[in-house]
């Protein structure tokens, strides 16, 4: 059996159905892309070939894995492999009785749900097109449904920080641990260029940010919940970067694009180290492009910390980079 290693980071589909703010989805050449399903034939080999190797899976990077129309058979599929953590990251929107069926069948470890904003207001100006009231029900419902379920996976709250939201952070907080999260986790957003983000961050709200985030910590503390905080801006508060390791990626960290390309990380945005459509895993894995960026990384060290990373774009003025991410092509078979 394959010593489990890995941290696998896989998107099953191209596409979202919302077009946050803080999100590259927002870039309205998006809207052009042809969307796509990871072919089941290429899910099952990628499945087959690296989840036996996987410590941890998610099966989310920068899309909404709902929008796959049959992403519970995904899921069941991956269960079959007993990754010991696996989650997948959702808003929710679209979650159906069958997704939360085979969330059980699966026994899946933790399900993500972002929850951008306290009320109806904050959070549909920052998740352009979701409905407060839709995330209200279905999350509600699911509440209902895993508690009368013989297996129940964890619930993680990711609350995601800009201008048009933070002052709502402690009410998001509140529902969250209304909803039983058992971890919440507040971040600023990452800079996506091209989409206008930077008029939406934070740099300018430091001190009236960390008086918000220490409410919200408070909160989390006294109802014993895990909360875990991500800031640059707030004094106090931010990221210790003289405490983060280096980055692990291409030694256990991997992403898997729908098309089936493979790369260190869910950002990257140069060349993948190649494809599963006719390669196998062992061999993009262990090739030569890999073997080169590790020398790379190992002379940068860049950190775990994705907003200093200089290796994960050739140009870092390049604002169409993760755009790219987005406009891989269509995967063709047959698949080898």
């Amino acid at each position: 059996m394959a010593e489990r290693t890995l941290d696998v980071f896989l998107d099953t589909v191209n596409a979202c159905n919302l077009k946050c703010v803080t999100c590259v989805f927002s870039d309205p050449r998006v809207a052009a892309l042809p969307k796509y399903t990871m072919p089941w034939e290429l899910y099952e080999k990628v499945a087959r070939q690296v989840f036996p190797q996987a410590e941890y899976l998610t099966l989310s990077c920068l899309t909404e894995p709902l929008m796959n129309p049959k992403f519970a058979r995904y899921l069941r599929f991956a269960g079959e492999f007993e990754v010991p953590r696996m989650e997948f990251v959702t808003n929710a929107q679209l979650l159906r009785d069958e997704h939360l069926q085979a969330c059980v069948d699966a026994r899946l470890w933790r399900i993500a749900i972002s929850l951008d904003g306290g009320d109806a207001i904050s959070y549909e100006t920052v998740r352009r097109g979701a409905s407060w009231d839709r995330l209200l029900v279905n999350t509600a419902h699911a509440q209902d449904f895993f508690a009368s379920a013989p297996h129940q996976p964890i619930l993680r709250v990711i609350i995601t920080l800009v201008q048009d939201n933070f002052r709502s952070a402690v009410e998001a907080v509140r529902r969250a641990l209304q909803w039983g999260a058992g971890e919440v986790e507040l971040r600023e957003t990452l800079t996506f260029p091209g989409i206008g983000l930077q008029a939406r961050q934070l740099k300018h709200h430091g001190d009236e940010l960390r008086s918000v985030l220490l409410e919200c910590k408070a909160l989390c503390d006294a109802a014993a919940v895990s909360v875990l905080i991500l800031s640059e801006n707030a004094p106090g508060l931010k990221v210790d970067l003289s405490g983060v390791p280096p980055c692990h990626a291409l030694e256990r960290r991997v992403a898997i694009a729908a098309n089936g390309d493979v790369m260190p990380c869910m950002l990257w945005a140069r060349e993948p180290l190649g494809n599963l459509r006719d390669s196998s895993f062992d061999q993009v894995w262990n090739g030569s492009w890999r073997a080169r960026l590790r020398d790379q990384f190992r002379r940068e060290r860049p950190l775990l910390w994705c907003p200093t990373c200089t290796i994960c774009k050739d140009d870092p003025a390049d604002d169409d980079a993760y755009f790219r991410l987005l406009a891989k092509p269509r995967p063709l078979g047959p698949f080898a």
